[in-house]
């Protein structure tokens, strides 16, 4: 899993320099500030003081917490979550149909609000291509990346930036570890144009020493990489194995023989699940509610059908379904997440960091001020209003864990935790 606020977002609010924190330094960039230290990528190369990982988890640790508090990711992503299917309260009831009391498929509520789209991630490479690195802010040294890359996409939301197979190590694979954010796209007349700021694109290998490290160079243009992967980024809602499809149904063994002959099941091993492939319908987006339906896939008129009878021959409803499904809270029009959602996180990953990324308090004063624990008093410390659903805030007892509590409060949907 990967933080789906953008490390150079997350800078950006807590106002560190960007080159210092992507761990480059050099006379044209050097802050007059002693306290203003390099980040490092990971704590051991610094002397322990707290690196760019750190932050990494710190983040992913903070997202879920605010996502199972608003039942909803801050921002869109893939998920897969394996909910029971519904059954009756009296047990000695058993449905023969998916057929709800409506006339209309059984419905299943699942974990996130915000469903935007049934399937699986698929990205198509549309081509990988050289980088351009400019001055554009007069700052001395590279401060903008920029390329171009023709496409059939018209909708810039629909594009992803990739470090290129070169420039991945041990995971080839492209995915979320190695995406490039934030960035601009446009397209204009079948040409697409991404830029960015130079930092985000230093080589990822020169991160991995196994010592402590001298800053890099922002001058040295083979610090940065060559070129980098464009791709569609899109949801696929056919996938035809249990693998990549919308949904999957699954089924427990039963323990006994059908005494009538009606059904049979294929194994009796207490340790075995049977699956059947399911199409997902979305039937309240907002509140995560879907309607999976068992159905096949006919090859040659590449069309599905709902199986009849339903069940796949088991003769009783699933335990439970699988669905594969994009949910969060939208993004604004130019691809960013929502600012309220991004400040929350930020700063509830500020209160979680374990190691203070730079020495000085005076050098980051946002960070201090949402680390700082708010039920001490002392001689030493500032002295705060404290009420009672300050101390009993299950976030934690620091700034950050209430401000992100307050925006919990307020933006929750309505399964999500109550406004008391």
């Amino acid at each position: 899993m990967n933080s789906l606020l953008p490390l150079d977002t997350f800078r950006q609010i807590l106002k560190y320099p960007p080159y210092q924190f992507w761990g480059l330094d050099n006379a044209d960039v050097r802050l007059d500030s002693q306290c203003n230290g390099v980040v490092y990528e990971y704590t051991f190369q610094s002397a322990g003081v707290g690196g760019r990982d750190d932050i990494r988890q710190a983040l992913i640790l903070a997202q879920e917490k605010l996502r199972s508090y608003l039942m909803y990711p801050i921002a869109p992503q893939y998920l897969s979550e394996t909910v029971t299917y519904p059954s009756f309260y009296d047990e000695r009831l058993m449905r023969y149909s998916p057929m709800g009391a409506d006339g209309g498929w059984l419905s299943v509520t699942l974990p996130d609000n915000y469903v935007q789209a049934v399937g699986v991630e698929s990205l198509t490479l549309v081509g990988t291509e050289d980088v351009t690195y400019t001055d554009q802010f007069n700052t001395g040294t590279y401060d903008t990346f920029t390329l171009t890359i023709a496409t059939d996409e018209t909708d810039p939301l629909k594009l992803a930036v990739y470090f290129s197979a070169t420039d991945r190590f041990d995971d080839l694979e492209v995915g979320d570890q190695w995406k490039v954010e934030p960035v601009q796209i446009s397209i204009s007349g079948g040409i697409a144009t991404i830029t960015g700021r130079s930092w985000i694109l230093i080589q990822p290998i020169l991160y991995e020493a196994y010592n402590r490290q001298n800053p890099l160079d922002p001058d040295t243009l083979a610090n940065y990489v060559e070129t980098l992967d464009v791709y569609v980024r899109t949801t696929n809602p056919n996938g035809t194995t249990t693998d990549d499809s919308q949904g999957v149904f699954l089924w427990d063994t039963t323990p006994g023989w059908d005494w009538w002959g009606f059904c049979c099941q294929e194994s009796s091993d207490p340790a075995a699940v049977a699956r059947a492939l399911a199409r997902v319908g979305i039937k309240n987006s907002r509140l995560g509610i879907v309607i999976p339906g068992e159905a096949v896939y006919n090859e040659s008129t590449e069309e599905w059908s709902a199986t009849r009878p339903p069940w796949s021959g088991i003769c009783r409803p699933p335990q439970d379904v699988t669905v594969r499904y994009l949910a969060g809270y939208p993004l604004s029009s130019n691809g960013a997440i929502d600012t309220r959602l991004a400040h929350a996180v930020a700063y509830l990953a500020m209160a979680e960091l374990p190691e203070r990324i730079c020495a000085c308090d005076n050098a980051n004063r946002t960070l201090y001020r949402y680390q700082q624990e708010i039920n001490k008093t002392g001689t030493d410390q500032d002295t705060f209003a404290v009420t009672r659903a300050m101390l009993n805030n299950p976030l934690g007892n620091k700034m950050g864990h209430w401000y992100a509590w307050n925006e919990i409060q307020d933006l929750a949907s309505p399964r999500g935790v109550s406004q008391s």
